[in-house]
This record gives C-alpha cells, sequence and structure tokens, in this order.
C-alpha cells in the first residue's frame, strides 16, 4: 500500500541516509545500524487477512509476481486469478521462487489468491512480491482454507 506522500519520506530518507554512510564522525557498525533505507524497507511487508483488498499505485505495463514460501515448507496450496482468469492453478508454496510476467490491461487490474488448504501448519501463508520499474511491493498472505485476498493495481497517468 502507497499513502500520499511516501515517496516524498522516501526520498527524505534516502538524503538522510547518504549523510550519514558519508561521515567520518559515525563508526561503521553504527552507519549499519542506523541505515533508514534498510529500515523503511523493512516496514514495507504488508499483511493480506481474509477478504482484504490491498491498492498498489502502478507505472508500467506489466507485473512481475515473485511467489514463495519465505517460512517452513508446510505443503501450502493457492490459486492465483488475474482479473478473474486462473493464471496459476493448485500451486504448492516453496522455497523456490516461482516468477510470473503479467501484460496488464488497460485499465485497473485485480490479483486474487485464494487458499486450497492449511499445509502441516496452519494458516497457509505465501510471501508474493510484486515488481514495478525497480520499485517493489511484498505481501505476506495469511489465509485460512478458502479464504481469498486480493491485489488491486491502479495505474498511474501517463
Amino acid at each position: 500500500m502507497q499513502l500520499v506522500g511516501s515517496n516524498k519520506i522516501y526520498n527524505l530518507a534516502t538524503k538522510v541516509n547518504k549523510k550519514i554512510q558519508k561521515s567520518k564522525k559515525i563508526d561503521e557498525a553504527s552507519k549499519e545500524k542506523y541505515n533508514t533505507i534498510k529500515m523503511l524497507d523493512s516496514l514495507k511487508i504488508n499483511k493480506l487477512s481474509k477478504n482484504q483488498n490491498l491498492n498498489v499505485f502502478w507505472e508500467s505495463s506489466t507485473a512481475k509476481i515473485e511467489i514463495w514460501d519465505n517460512g517452513q515448507e508446510d505443503g501450502d496450496r493457492i490459486n492465483l486469478f488475474h482479473n478473474g482468469k486462473l493464471i496459476l492453478s493448485d500451486y504448492l508454496v516453496s522455497s523456490t521462487k516461482k516468477v510470473l510476467s503479467v501484460k496488464l490491461s488497460s485499465g485497473n487490474d485485480v490479483f486474487k489468491i485464494v487458499a486450497l488448504n492449511e499445509g502441516k501448519i496452519k494458516p497457509n501463508t505465501a510471501k508474493i512480491e510484486f515488481i514495478d520499474n525497480g520499485r517493489s511491493f511484498e505481501l505476506l498472505a495469511t489465509l485460512s482454507k478458502e479464504e481469498e485476498a486480493s491485489i488491486t493495481i491502479i495505474k498511474k497517468e501517463p
């Protein structure tokens, strides 16, 4: 999810981080510990729960999607839909990233994830990353069996 003004915050954090990294008065351990970009990136993961929809602002005409299990592989299975069309069927989520490239429509695009089971460890979890022109949006879908959540891609006006 991108909030109004988040680009400005990110740009300011980048400037602060550059000053910190260039400073000779700050030791290397502190530079690493107080890296503002890493702090912001750690907050970028959005959690997707039952019936939730997350809106993402988008620039390009395609979406690169990576799906994987970032925890213990436990047999979670999902379906992934793009604008109502099944594009990933009965997929076993594993630690190996599944990479998809999807051409987007001229309007808004909706991706829906459906949990088919809960594997050995409840709930069904899948890490999903949407990549757009060097920007990425990380999501953690945590769903029970037959629950669904969605991501709506809203294209920015040219």
